[in-house]
């Protein structure tokens, strides 16, 4: 019995070519047909496009601005909106909550565009149990008790730090209008780029144990490495051609900021640790009273509280979630 196989005349004649393009536009027209139609996100609204293409979202957020476009989206179609074939965006605050703190509910391959050179963080990790081991790792450190004690940095840095400059302002003004003769001084500040400034500093203060001085000196640096990071990551991770000469040209300035602030973070640890091992060799118990009181040394410090063995965060795993606090 003879094993050949014959295809039939017709479909010999078209050639591989002729029966790929015709295997692409049967698989396209079930796309087309089973995704807005037979899918069970059918009922949920959405955009056409969305619901058959998953580059769809992404492409639209690159090319238009992105805060705008979510918000646009969340006009058009409320708290759940299909924003690709098999995915939905929740906006309201308590869904986000109940996803974000249930276990059952398993982060999506897409969070991976996010992690920082394969380094998982507690918002991206898409393995249960080592999310829930950082959960259990970090949660004591975000409680009321430690934040508490981590007031005096938030107020030195954000209210104070604002206060102490828009009265160095107005001094200045004051004093420039007393030498000419002037009126009452007056001065005008940037009120949106003062605070943002005073946030970041407050971040850096507390999650690298360092200054930025963006508020002292106007200086938008680690502004724009987060975000040339979500950037880069964002964009390596939808279009990953561009990790590849000559394509990569067109992002190595993005690409370099995102690994100052990489190399930023890991010169944080180590500078940390390099300054609790020059500490006075006094008792442990003294020792531990002048550690720093800020999310850097609690992410250093913290422990699994049910493990067997306590072990702690490697400086790489520090440096990471550094980088997503």
């Amino acid at each position: 019995m003879s094993g050949t196989f014959f295809l039939p005349s017709s479909l010999a004649e078209l050639g591989w070519i002729r029966l790929l393009c015709l295997w692409a536009i049967v698989a396209f027209l079930c796309k087309v047909t089973y995704r807005p139609f037979l899918s069970p996100l059918r009922t949920i609204p959405g955009s056409p496009l969305s619901r058959i293409f998953s580059s769809y979202s992404v492409v639209k957020r690159v090319v238009a601005q992105g805060a705008k476009s979510v918000r646009d989206d969340y006009e058009a179609y409320g708290d759940i909106y299909v924003n690709k074939p098999n995915g939905v965006s929740i906006s309201n605050p308590k869904d986000i909550k109940m996803v974000l703190t249930t276990y059952e509910f398993r982060k999506t391959d897409i969070y991976q565009m996010l992690d920082i050179h394969d380094q998982p963080s507690i918002f991206t990790n898409r393995d249960p149990k080592q999310a829930s081991q950082r959960r259990r790792q970090i949660g004591p450190y975000l409680n009321h008790t430690y934040l508490s004690r981590m007031e005096p940095l938030i107020l030195k840095y954000s209210i104070m730090a604002i206060k102490q400059k828009w009265d160095r302002l107005l001094a200045e003004a004051e004093a420039k209008n007393t030498n000419i003769g002037g009126a009452a001084s007056s001065v005008t500040v940037n009120f949106r780029n003062d605070t943002q400034y005073a946030t970041f500093d407050t971040i850096g203060a507390l999650a690298f144990g360092r200054e930025f001085k963006a508020l002292e000196t106007d200086d938008a640096t680690i502004i724009r490495w987060i975000e040339a990071t979500g950037f880069y990551l964002g964009m390596t991770k939808n279009f990953p051609f561009l990790l590849f000469w000559p394509l990569d040209k067109l992002i190595q300035k993005k690409k370099d900021m995102f690994e100052s602030f990489v190399q930023y973070s890991k010169e944080s640890v180590l500078q940390r640790r390099q300054q609790l091992n020059s500490s006075s060799s006094s008792s442990s118990s003294h020792h531990d009273k002048e550690k720093p009181v800020d999310l850097l040394q609690a992410l250093m410090d913290a422990e699994d509280p049910e493990a067997e063995t306590k072990v702690r965060m490697t400086p790489d795993e520090v440096s990471t979630e550094s980088i997503a606090m």
